[in-house]
């Protein structure tokens, strides 16, 4: 038995050694080296045998990745190869850790607590947004002083000229026919009604895809009023000067509607740099604004907002109905500009408060793509770091003998769509099919409404009296501006001094000085006065609590910086609101006119008694129809502001307003 067993062991020793050095499965081989552990393998044959021989010392998965076949990659975990650097968050105070762009990088909260509280010193994810846009409240409400006026001065002189007694010498009979009063009462609330309904057929959209054929409805309801809006204006003018001569002189508001209607009409299809002109562009944006609203605020939450401050502005103009009517029967013209005055205040102030619940909406739409595109960018960033990190650990274990090879020898016989990797590029990110920002959150409809009430109502407030204002005076000073423009062309200078400005004589110098020194004065108070209180201010009010003269100086700098003043100041949206408001206004005025007319001897009318009963009731329809319009247009102030703050949060969304608006800016620029 023992001369079997040392056959056996002699038959073993003479087996072939290449039968030991490659074994058939995957791994690397092993030689008899390696079984002792002792001696690395000894691959300098291995170039003489050929490319076989160098890939059978590799493994065979790993070689299929280095030539580039499109096979999933595995990396071969060995001694130099490592995992890359995990860095963790780290506190904000360190200066080499990079991070997110803050979204109030340009002008964002009052104070860098704020700003470091809104970013928390984290890099934010889409789903962590929601709890950490808006900076917490302050303890104290902005611009308090300016509510604590509102509340004593407007309810006081609306109470006053409302109880104002009879005057049978000059009381107006405008306060004192049944007719007349019947007739402001009837406009006030056929008004409140058809409000309601355009409130209805413009904020129930549904976002995406879905809501596009009633959006574009909407827009090209409200184009049409464009020039349903010039002929009511123009049919009022002739009405009062056919039907009543005696009053034409009242007929200064329908003229000046008129030619407002004729002036923004003149370059309609020749400006915004745009085939198409002002109307395409503001119904592109029409329907963006209605998008974004539906996108960043429940649409049923913010249709309810709107009925409710469009009911309580009807509730407003009646007491400012009463108020006027009471001025009017006293006969006292100061307490008419007292009552016309209080009562503008008020119904700002109501309009305004939808103006910052939409702004505000808007803001955190634009800010949401902000974080979701810089979420997209450092993704992309890693996934090359960590590619480039793969090569090269994998590249440290290929023999010198492969990296000379030509890849062709290894070309799969199996294609992949050469578009594979750059299906991320092409994916949109989220466009917020859902609502951006749930119920718990301070970015909703209910938030935005308090914060109105409370904490910015001072805000709200100042920019009631004063938006307005400023509104028309920066209008004003572009158009002198223009003015001024065309005639250095046309009369340079020079024409007036001397030899290269040097004066020349005394031939009215001084004269000339004096009244350039006061032009230049009211010209910079002017322009001061528009920078502390623009109505743009409003976005940035909702979006971070500011009070509203900081918000408007902190927007003035960043329109001026970004080349969106121009844009803005070309801009329709007030002018098509107006037209709404105006054609509806002036067909319910003509109605009443001949109600009037028929009542005229009955009631002991004038002409004059009508045309102001007609204007009154003009204005006080125009106001409540106006205010359904706010929204719309305090939205689209609000995309030009914070296009000038995140411009690439439209990229991606709506690529042709982006493009338009990035190509007009940076014009604006050179």
């Amino acid at each position: 038995m023992s001369s079997v067993q040392h056959v056996q062991q002699e038959e073993a020793k003479n087996v072939s050694v290449d039968v030991m050095d490659f074994p058939m499965d995957d791994s690397a081989p092993l030689t008899p080296q390696d079984k002792g552990g002792s001696t690395p393998p000894d691959n300098s044959n291995a170039a003489e045998k050929g490319l076989f021989f160098a890939d059978a010392m590799l493994d065979l998965n790993e070689a299929h990745d280095i030539a580039e076949t499109p096979e999933p990659k595995k990396l071969i975990m060995s001694s130099s190869t490592s995992l890359p650097n995990v860095e963790m968050p780290q506190s904000e105070n360190q200066v080499d850790v990079p991070r997110v762009e803050s979204t109030t990088a340009k002008l964002g909260p009052n104070t860098e607590a704020q700003m470091s509280r809104l970013d928390g010193g984290k890099e934010t994810s889409p789903g962590s947004i929601q709890g950490s846009y808006r900076p917490r409240p302050p303890r104290r409400p902005r611009d308090m002083r300016w509510a604590i006026v509102f509340f004593i001065v407007v309810p006081l002189s609306l109470l006053t000229a409302s109880c104002l007694s009879t005057s049978i010498e000059n009381g107006s009979s405008v306060a004192i026919s049944p007719a007349s009063r019947r007739s402001s009462s009837f406009a006030v609330i056929c008004a409140f009604v058809i409000a309601l309904g355009c409130a209805r057929l413009m904020y129930r959209t549904m976002g995406g895809g879905d809501g596009d054929d009633a959006r574009h409805i909407a827009s090209q309801f409200i184009l049409a009023f464009a020039p349903i809006s010039l002929g009511i204006h123009a049919l009022l003018v002739g009405c009062i000067f056919l039907k009543f001569p005696n009053a034409f002189s009242m007929s200064l508001i329908p003229i000046w509607f008129l030619g407002r209607d004729l002036f923004a009409m003149r370059q309609w299809r020749t400006t915004a740099s745009t085939a198409g002109g002002r109307q395409a562009f503001f119904q592109a944006l029409c329907n963006m604004a209605l998008d974004i609203l539906s996108r960043s605020l429940r649409r049923s939450s913010f249709y309810r907002a709107v009925v409710a401050l469009v009911s309580f502005q009807f509730v407003v103009i009646w007491c400012w109905r009463g108020a006027l009517l009471g001025a009017l029967r006293h006969g006292s013209s100061f307490w008419l500009l007292v009552a016309l005055i209080t009562g503008k205040w008020a119904t700002g102030t109501s309009a305004r408060l939808l103006g910052l619940v939409a702004s505000g909406g808007v803001t955190t739409w634009f800010v949401h793509q902000s974080h979701v595109i810089d979420e997209l960018e450092q993704k992309r960033k890693s996934e090359k770091t960590n590619i480039s990190k793969e090569c090269q650990s994998i590249e440290t274990n290929v023999p010198e003998e492969y990296r000379a090879a030509d890849a062709s020898a290894y070309q799969s016989v199996l294609e992949i769509d050469d578009g594979i990797d750059d299906d991320f590029e092409d994916e949109e990110p989220p466009q917020g099919q859902k609502n951006i920002w749930s119920e718990g959150s301070n970015s909703n409809v209910m938030s935005f409404v308090k914060s109105a009430l409370t904490i910015s109502l001072g805000s709200v407030v100042q920019c009631g009296l004063l938006g307005g204002v400023a509104q028309f005076i920066w209008s004003v000073l572009r158009n002198v501006d223009a003015m001024s423009a065309a005639l250095m062309q046309r009369f340079p200078v020079s024409s007036k001094f001397g030899f290269r400005g040097m004066q020349i004589g005394n031939d009215g110098a001084e004269r000339i000085g004096f009244i350039f020194k006061i032009f230049e004065h009211v010209n910079s108070s002017a322009r001061l006065f528009v920078r502390n209180h623009t109505d743009l201010a409003m976005c940035q009010v909702a979006a971070y609590y500011k009070s509203y003269q900081r918000a408007a100086r902190d927007v003035a700098v960043l329109v001026d910086g970004s080349g969106m003043e121009p844009i803005i100041h070309d801009d329709i949206t007030t002018h098509m609101c107006a037209c709404v408001s105006g054609s509806i206004s002036g067909t319910i005025v003509m109605l009443l006119g001949l109600y009037l007319d028929n009542h005229r001897v009955s009631d002991n009318l004038t002409d004059d008694s009508i045309v102001k009963s007609c204007l009154l009731s003009f204005i006080l329809c125009y106001t409540i129809l106006f205010t359904m319009m706010e929204p719309l247009r305090a939205s689209i102030k609000a995309i030009y502001v914070c296009f000038a703050q995140h411009p690439q949060s439209l990229s991606h969304t709506y690529p042709l307003i982006f493009h338009r608006l990035n190509r007009i800016s940076e014009a604006n620029l050179v």
